[in-house]
């Protein structure tokens, strides 16, 4: 690979290679932004440095957990912009490019890329954009209405069996909720009403409801119990999976100079070895990061 300056002919395949480089970018740039320093250093998620090698725990199970998966991780849609910048194709609205994917066959693949790079997500919050809670996956531009995005979040706990809201919240703070007022000081009043004219008991919120409306923790994304769910998850998905990149003592695992290479890899020096894009910000998550252009 023209981003690898190491050799890695001795070390595994080029599969494992690009796992190694995705995880490498998944620990290092985006989780920080999703949860802070605190809880990177609390679960120990943070990508080491020079020659430190992490432990796989073989008793640690790596599968997600089904509130991982069916609805904390769904916090997301929460962040979703109803415009689509499409470089000098203009800005096009979401709601009409489900299931139409079309612009990209004219290889505009990098004007996508580069507009995203500029562009902002919307605040993790309780709002959605219209596209996503009216229009969401519309079969065609036509059709008069699509999918409630925000409606399946939440029905997908129940479908699954997911236990309330503040059964969540006392597994991750030890808080134990009895009544709304409870709650008063963990979200915004008018969440906090929200709540309380939907639902008739507090044990009766789900938990897709309760953790977006929750106030985000310092340099997070979002509030204790999402934050726990997820972190917690990453955390096992790190280190009950043998194959991280950054084990040692494992068949395949890599050597000091891989992993050193491994690494400095980042989503900007990804897309400037894979795309025609000549400058992208050194940080491709962050907006407002300095300037730079990779030569490889």
């Amino acid at each position: 690979m023209a981003i690898l300056r190491v050799s890695f002919s001795n070390n595994g395949n080029g599969r494992r290679i690009l796992i190694a480089i995705f995880q490498n970018i998944c620990y290092k740039e985006y989780l920080p932004l999703l949860f802070g320093s605190a809880i990177m250093e609390r679960y120990n998620l943070s990508v080491l440095s020079g020659a430190e090698t992490t432990e796989y725990d073989p008793d640690l199970d790596a599968t997600m957990s089904i509130e991982f998966m069916t609805s904390s991780m769904r916090f997301g849609h929460s962040a979703i912009q109803t415009k689509v910048p499409l470089g000098k194709l203009g800005e096009q609205l979401l709601r009409d490019l489900f299931f139409q994917p079309f612009f990209l066959y004219d290889d505009s693949l990098d004007d996508l890329i580069s507009g995203y790079a500029k562009d902002e997500a919307q605040k993790v919050d309780t709002h959605l954009v219209q596209d996503m809670t009216e229009f969401c996956i519309r079969t065609s531009p036509y059709a008069p209405y699509g999918t409630d995005v925000a409606s399946l979040d939440i029905n997908r706990g129940r479908l699954n069996g997911l236990p309330p809201y503040v059964d969540f919240l006392r597994l991750c703070t030890c808080r134990n909720v009895t009544k709304f007022k409870d709650l008063a000081d963990i979200m915004p009043n008018k969440n906090l009403k929200r709540l309380k004219d939907t639902y008739r008991d507090v044990r009766d919120v789900d938990l897709h409801a309760g953790g977006m409306s929750e106030y985000p923790l310092e340099g997070g994304l979002m509030g204790p119990t999402f934050t726990c769910i997820l972190a917690e998850g990453f955390h096992r998905l790190k280190f009950g999976d043998r194959f991280y990149f950054e084990h040692g003592g494992q068949v395949g695992s890599f050597n000091t100079d891989q992993l050193e290479e491994i690494r400095t890899i980042t989503l900007s020096k990804v897309f400037c070895a894979v795309t025609n894009i000549p400058h992208i910000q050194e940080k491709a998550m962050v907006r407002h990061s300095r300037q730079a252009t990779f030569i490889f």
